[in-house]
């Protein structure tokens, strides 16, 4: 019979009560280098260090987050391995990966593009050639009559840009 963890944490046998030491997940109640988490009814787990990726640091908003924590060692130290903040979960599709939090997020799309965004969608961004060309026509450009001071409109068109194929912004 198949039971779920749930139930396995309840279950407090000697063959059982590793598995409630191993994984256990806990509401992120206080922030800082070392955190300070509440697990079970009326456990508080202080001064719990988070191992995060290399070059890359994350943190729940307040009371919103989660942890796993995993106890490793004779001594059953504690350790952060794992966070979320389930109100502000991105559904990606297969082959992406989001950086976000409740405010922007940026996904590497699984057809080579990145988005940047504030969650109101993504468009594609002017590239340094675009720019370019604008800056030239500007410097260029003729009106139809100068020297009365009546310049009208251009008698060249300035340019649209392509924008880049790869990155998208907002």
């Amino acid at each position: 019979m198949r039971r779920t963890v749930r139930e396995l944490r309840a279950d407090q046998g000697p063959d059982r009560i590793w598995l409630r030491n191993l994984v256990r997940r806990v509401l992120v109640k206080a922030t800082g280098k070392l955190w300070q988490l509440a697990g079970y009814p009326g456990e508080v787990l202080s001064d719990i260090p988070r191992i995060a990726e290399v070059g890359f640091v994350s943190r729940p908003r307040a009371g919103k987050g989660e942890a796993i924590v995993l106890k490793v060692g004779e001594k059953g130290h504690r350790v952060i391995i794992a966070t979320r903040d389930g109100e502000i979960e991105l559904d990606i599709d297969e082959d992406e990966t989001a950086i976000f939090n409740s405010q922007v997020r940026v996904i590497c799309k699984n057809d080579g593009t990145v988005h940047i965004d504030n969650g109101s969608g993504a468009e594609a961004l002017a590239t340094k050639a675009d720019l370019q060309a604008v800056v030239d026509w500007l410097e260029t450009h003729i009106h139809p009559d100068p020297s009365s001071g009546n310049t009208g409109t251009p008698t060249t068109t300035p340019p649209s840009p392509d924008g880049t194929t790869v990155l998208m912004g907002k």
